[in-house]
């Protein structure tokens, strides 16, 4: 019975009850900002660009948006090369390893404290997405 319970509440859930979505991620889509990337295209902790996001490593993370006055950070053309944004205005960027001589084997993302704590309840699933 503890293994079809979820099933049969999933089932009702969807035919007669009213399911939603919350995300939890503030500033999901990167709109919010302090300054438009301009010459400082880098998100620090000391002054973050990026509204709610911080670096999690030793190298800064970068931010694109279609308002920066520096063509090395604006969108869809930038140092990285060429990319229109999923949503909005504004996108960052995941490094992951990066081959350059100065930073060889470097990596760089960005994190953010969520809205709420995530629960481990047995009928909450979680769902990622990135673009």
């Amino acid at each position: 019975m503890k293994k079809i319970l979820p099933h049969i509440v999933t089932i009702i859930s969807i035919f007669f009850g009213n399911c939603y979505a919350q995300n939890l991620v503030p500033n999901p889509s990167f709109e919010e900002y302090n300054n438009c990337p301009g010459l400082n295209y880098h998100v620090d902790t000391l002054f973050s660009t990026l509204k709610y996001w911080y670096r999690s490593t030793d190298i800064d993370g970068i931010y694109f948006n279609k308002c920066a006055t520096n063509p090395i950070a604006s969108i869809p053309h930038n140092r990285l090369g060429y990319s229109n944004t999923h949503t909005g205005n504004g996108y960052t960027c995941l490094m992951l390893y990066n081959s350059f001589p100065l930073d060889f084997g470097s990596l760089s993302y960005l994190s953010v404290n969520l809205t709420t704590p995530l629960q481990k309840i047995l009928y909450i699933i979680y769902h990622c997405l990135f673009h």
